[in-house]
């Protein structure tokens, strides 16, 4: 009877054993896997080329993505991507770089790069390297294979009309607003009115001025100014010492104008030298001193002379003037006083 309470406690649990052995298993299964996998290496990454067209014209830019193709980019660090394009047919115009777009990177592409080609036909991109730092440190290099790029050429396919180019875009036209037309008409009207009120305001003003004269000859100039001057009324009223100063200063201006000299600052002995040099007669230069004499003898003495004389005064100043002239007869309407003909003076 004692036996039987002992034995009963010593016999195990079935469902325990069970778990026991399960989990024993699985145990087993998991070192093996992890056995297996550390003495398989870790597959590498692959990359290609994959160039965005794969036909261009001649001379277009093409650009080549660097495209993870197999494996985790991430497991790998991409230290540099080169391509020898030295002494071939290729041109780099932007060397690689990464991507910064995110739909790139999503696609796979992790670098990229802008070539130029400017030979026609079938062309291999140029050889590209991959330097790679795996995550246990070690750095690797990949070749990768280039693929071909159909260039095509600007000329036409016809032999018959090579000059032709072929593929050119079609021409773009750009779209025109309506107002910039409005306001070159708005402008152009405005800058009509303006000046058309300018023309009414400044023009016409203009056009309807006197035209100006040109001046006279010295001979007619001096005849008018010897009629308007005998016609003062101090000429008539005297004194005869104002009556001189009048007609000698006349002759005086018509010397300055006929021979162009300084005749207002010269005393009557100085302008009759000066006048001696000039292609004068010598009944004119007498002319000439009695008439100056005559002039200084009312100014500077006390003499008064008759009333008679004074008109004749101006008798004499007229025919000074037209013994100078030139061998040709005044105008009687342009002098103002009665036609005399010269008196054989020389041509001044």
């Amino acid at each position: 009877m004692s036996d039987g309470p002992s034995s009963a406690s010593a016999a195990p649990c079935p469902w325990l054993s069970a778990s026991v052995r399960l989990w024993a298993a699985w145990a087993m299964a998991c070192w093996a896997a992890s056995a297996l996998g550390a003495d398989e290496p870790s597959p590498s990454p692959a990359f290609r080329l994959a160039p965005r067209q794969s036909s261009v014209r001649l001379a277009d830019r093409i650009i080549v993505d660097l495209v993870a193709e197999t494996g985790s980019p991430a497991a790998s660090a991409i230290l540099s991507v080169d391509s020898d394009v030295e002494g071939g047919d290729w041109h780099l115009l932007s060397p690689w770089g990464p991507t910064a777009a995110r739909s790139d990177r999503r696609q796979g592409r992790l670098w990229t790069a802008t070539f130029q080609s400017f030979e026609v036909g079938a062309r291999p991109l140029p050889p590209t390297r991959i330097k790679l730092k795996a995550t246990d440190g070690q750095e690797q290099t990949i070749e990768l294979e280039p693929p071909v790029v159909e260039i095509r050429s600007v000329l036409a396919a016809d032999p018959a009309a090579p000059e032709e180019l072929a593929g050119l875009r079609p021409i773009y036209r750009l779209r025109r607003p309506g107002w910039p037309v409005a306001v070159s008409v708005a402008g152009a009207v405005a800058a009509a009115a303006a000046a058309y009120l300018f023309y009414r305001r400044f023009g016409r003003r203009r056009a309807l001025a006197p035209a100006v004269e040109p001046e006279p000859p010295p001979e007619v100039w001096a005849l008018r100014e010897i009629a308007r001057r005998r016609r003062l009324a101090v000429c008539s009223e005297g004194p005869p010492r104002e009556i001189a100063t009048l007609a000698s200063e006349v002759i005086r201006l018509y010397f300055g104008r006929r021979f162009g000299l300084a005749a207002m600052d010269m005393t009557t002995a100085e302008c009759l030298g000066a006048l001696e040099g000039r292609p004068l007669a010598a009944r004119t230069l007498e002319l000439i001193r009695r008439f100056l004499d005559q002039c200084d003898l009312w100014k500077f003495s006390e003499w008064e002379p008759p009333r008679g004389a004074w008109e004749g005064l101006w008798e004499t100043a007229a025919d000074v003037v037209e013994e100078c002239a030139p061998v040709w007869v005044l105008d009687p309407a342009a002098a103002g006083e009665r036609p005399r003909p010269a008196s054989g003076a020389p041509v001044g």
